[in-house]
């Protein structure tokens, strides 16, 4: 009797954690045993899950998402050249300016360049040559449609941010004029790294 007290003491299944909790976590908690008993593989196939998320995330960026947002520049250009706009536009950045841009910016934490433009304005060529400064940094450059209300390039940031300065006096010694418009009011500590440019006419 005894004896089969104790098997069916083996043979028990561990308590389950009370379905109340979310899934994911309560999941995680009812494995949470097995992990301990196995830790460094959890961890090599957690990292591996990782790593897989963050390239298939990369990949479906580079191979549908960014190919649409070029489409929808060159489709603004089309229109843009239909209607008798001259192509003499917002000029790109050469590549010896895209790395000398690139490495100004490297010693701020940059996230994402937003660059916002009308579509009777020429800027696509420009625009691009923004992707390749964040390509080279390891930022992110989009874009959308917006109207600067100006001639000229306005760039949203803080009076006190030196980042803000320091592409402001890039681009202006570049013959891009830029100017600054402050941020009013606080700013969502998630858009930290964040800069908008919103592209006007050429002067």
């Amino acid at each position: 009797m005894e004896g089969e007290q104790n098997k069916q003491a083996e043979t028990k299944e561990p308590a389950k954690v009370p379905v109340s909790h979310p899934y994911y976590v309560a999941l995680f908690l009812n494995e949470l045993d097995t992990i301990k008993k196995a830790p460094v593989s959890f961890v090599l196939v957690a990292g591996l899950f990782s790593f897989l998320g963050w390239y298939v995330t990369s990949f479906a960026y580079d191979k549908f998402i960014l190919p649409g947002m070029n489409a929808q520049i060159d489709d603004w250009q089309v229109k843009a050249s239909v209607v008798g706009i001259a192509n003499d536009g917002w000029p790109p950045l050469d590549n010896k300016d895209v790395l000398q841009f690139a490495q100004a910016l490297s010693q701020f934490k940059v996230s994402k360049f937003e660059v916002l433009w009308a579509q009777e304005i020429d800027a696509a060529r420009f625009f691009r040559s923004l992707q390749a400064v964040g390509k080279a940094d390891g930022f992110t450059v989009e874009s959308s449609g917006g109207n600067a209300g100006s001639s000229g390039i306005n760039l949203y940031a803080n009076p006190d941010d030196p980042c803000g300065k320091v592409i402001a006096d890039f681009l202006n010694s570049h013959g891009y004029q830029t100017k600054i418009t402050p941020i009013t009011g606080n700013r969502d500590p998630s858009q930290a790294g964040v800069y908008e440019f919103f592209i006007g006419d050429k002067p």
